[in-house]
């Protein structure tokens, strides 16, 4: 019958075990994954409203980046998320996100570039950006 549960492979039983420790996340699209709930995109979306009831006026965008938002990928069990603003804007979202967050890599922060982090559920990255800035660049077309 075509509605019978498929045989899952061992390689894919492996995935799901991983899954299921919370070590890594499968983010696939076949009906053997699809039961599983993908948390990071649950998480991303939920912490993606906290920033923008923080600064909703003074981004210009916020971003699900790295292995983590990439269909498909084996991915650790972290969130990486980019906010971009404007360069008037990027101390005040700096001091905002401060009180928010905890401040990380502070050695590498420069006018344009911050990191943040939280460690909740997961470990949540943040870097905040000036639109088009280098560092910026670096985010958003890494690919």
């Amino acid at each position: 019958m075509e509605n019978e549960p498929k045989e899952i492979s061992p390689e894919k039983q492996h995935l799901l075990s991983l899954e299921k420790e919370g070590t890594f996340v499968f983010h696939g699209s076949s009906a053997d994954i699809e039961k599983l709930e993908p948390r990071q995109p649950r998480i991303f979306n939920r912490e993606k409203q906290n920033i923008e009831s923080y600064i909703l006026p003074i981004i210009a965008d916020i971003q699900h980046i790295g292995s983590c938002a990439v269909l498909g990928a084996l991915a650790k069990f972290d969130v990486d998320i980019q906010i971009r603003v404007k360069d008037t804007d990027f101390d005040q979202a700096t001091s905002i996100l401060s009180e928010k967050y905890s401040p990380k890599h502070n050695e590498i922060w420069k006018h344009g570039l911050a990191i943040f982090d939280k460690n909740e559920e997961c470990q949540i990255d943040i870097a905040l950006t000036i639109i088009d800035s280098p560092y910026d660049r670096k985010y958003r077309d890494w690919e």
